[in-house]
């Protein structure tokens, strides 16, 4: 019988169809993927901020992993410390409360998007303010736009 094993979880592929399987593991690399795999964690002494160092999305000023996680979806169109693409903003040292303002204006429709709406519908209020925190806190790479 097939054993997959994964962080310690063993996964017996017989008893799982085969979309079950895919969507477990893509689960369990999403978990993996926002977990701190830094120096510290790999030396056992994991922290619940990420270290210091490193560059946009992986600096973490606020320690607030799960903030991160959530501003990966963004990071997508906006860049990291600074947009890729003309005509889409940087979000790195925006004010919270700007996030915030425009993102709930895209849910309500008030703004046009529809991509933009349908991410930030899948924010309340309160999660929108913790990913406004973690931009804003984050410093805008060279090149990035005013």
């Amino acid at each position: 019988m097939p054993v997959v094993s994964l962080q310690g979880a063993i996964i017996k592929l017989s008893r799982l169809p085969a979309a079950l399987l895919i969507c477990c593991l893509l689960s369990i690399g999403s978990a993996l993927a926002a977990q701190d795999t830094g120096p510290e964690a790999i030396n056992g002494d994991a922290r619940s901020e990420a270290p210091a160092s490193g560059t946009g999305l992986f600096q973490s000023p606020g320690g607030d992993l799960q903030a991160r996680a959530w501003a990966y979806s963004c990071a997508t169109c906006h860049g990291a410390g600074h947009s890729p693409t003309a005509g889409i903003p940087t979000l790195a040292g925006m004010p919270t409360d700007d996030i915030v303002k425009a993102m709930l204006a895209y849910a309500s429709g008030e703004r046009p998007g529809l991509l933009k709406r349908q991410i930030s519908r899948g924010y309340d209020e309160a999660m929108l303010r913790r990913i406004g925190k973690w931009y804003e806190n984050l410093p805008r790479d060279q090149g990035g736009q005013p």
